[in-house]
């Protein structure tokens, strides 16, 4: 199959080209690039030059930024059909985090000048992105204020709680992620130390409110993590 149908079987199933006409979304497909990364490979940083979008269609991204000490603060984890790297295509300026391959990964990458084109093009896309960004918005508005307001049991009990309903499978104990984070990682979801997320995983675990399997874990009573959250 050409790389042009490959690419356009992955663009039907996001929804921010999904009002695009087949003519024009095979123009857009033929103007995409697949790019595959390893896991820990960094697909761009901080203040790097923002030249192209990305899209994923396998695998998972993080989001974060690091500080002078090198402490990361991770804001988001993007898996398949997830768009990402539009604002500094949006506004000309430097990326405004470091995105990182959290798994071997498969993405689109689309280059500027062929996104804003597609963008006055399809004016009901410019639409769908600003729902998206607003949305982006929100869930950081809502880890500011629980860093503000919860305690660190609090925020690993909600950030558990949001991982599931993002990449939860059910299985026969529970709901398990289905993601390959590390405490390091996690840690930096919840503004916490490894040793901190690492304690907290196993007083979870001995309560029997999760189960951790090597690198997975399993929400077993979610109803009992959201009680830590409120409690």
């Amino acid at each position: 199959m050409p790389p042009e149908q490959l690419n356009l079987a992955t663009l039907r199933q996001i929804t921010l080209f999904a009002g695009l006409t087949d003519q024009a979304l095979f123009n857009l497909a033929a103007r995409v690039r697949i790019r595959t990364y390893r896991r820990g490979e960094v697909l761009f940083h901080k203040d790097d030059p923002g030249t192209s979008l990305f899209l994923v269609k396998a695998g998972r991204v993080k989001i974060s930024v690091f500080s002078s000490e090198g402490k990361e603060a991770v804001f988001t984890v993007h898996g398949p059909g997830d768009v990402f790297g539009e604002l500094a295509l949006l506004d000309g300026a430097p990326r405004s985090a470091t995105a990182t391959a959290l798994e071997p990964s498969r993405l689109l990458t689309l280059d500027r000048s062929a996104f804003v084109a597609f963008l006055r093009e399809q004016p009901d896309a410019s639409l769908i992105l600003l729902g998206d960004l607003t949305a982006r918005v929100r869930r950081l508005s809502s880890q500011v204020e629980d860093l503000m307001f919860l305690d660190i049991p609090g925020r690993l009990a909600r950030t558990l709680l949001r991982l599931g309903e993002q990449y939860g499978r059910p299985t026969s104990r529970g709901v398990e992620i289905d993601l390959q984070i590390t405490q390091t990682e996690l840690g930096g979801m919840v503004g916490a130390t490894r040793v901190s997320v690492n304690r907290l995983l196993h007083w979870f675990a001995e309560r029997g409110l999760i189960a951790i399997d090597e690198r997975r874990i399993v929400l077993i009573r979610p109803e009992a993590l959201q009680a830590r959250i409120v409690g």
